[in-house]
């Protein structure tokens, strides 16, 4: 039981963790890179860059954590659904498959228009993450607040 409430509490914050990368691209990083010249290149270096062990294991984590919740009908259930689902599922069905075009695309004569549908789709559906993973962030501290 002890182990089950360690591992539990370090996935917990690694969606307290996502909910934080979430949250600076929607409020910093993508209207920086919408303003520079380099933007669509570099956010496919992010891209690139973005996919290594630490992360890794916090994206999965944070998810695996979210379906423990869920699935185990926790205090945390509400917090786990609406992070698994608007997080997790949105970034495999929506924003990976954005990644891959614009990768798919780079140093192609149509490279501009596609980072400028890129960033209206992909900044949207950051913004569906980011919401969720805050909402489900206060739902997992709040007992801690009263």
């Amino acid at each position: 039981m002890l182990v089950f409430t360690v591992l539990t509490t370090l996935g917990k914050l690694s969606m307290l963790i996502m909910m934080g990368i979430y949250f600076i691209f929607s409020c910093t990083v993508m209207a920086a890179l919408r303003q520079s010249e380099q933007g669509a290149e570099t956010m496919v270096r992010i891209n690139k860059e973005i996919l290594n062990p630490l992360f890794y294991l916090c994206f999965f984590g944070s998810a695996l954590t979210a379906l423990v919740l869920v699935v185990t009908r926790s205090n945390d259930y509400l917090a786990g659904l609406i992070f698994f689902a608007g997080t997790f599922l949105v970034t495999l069905i929506k924003n990976v498959p954005l990644n891959n075009a614009l990768l798919a695309a780079s140093g192609e004569l149509g490279f501009t228009h596609t980072w400028q549908a890129y960033l209206r789709n992909w900044v949207f559906w950051n913004h569906v993450r980011t919401v969720s993973a805050i909402a489900s962030g206060a739902l997992l501290l709040w007992p801690a607040a009263l």
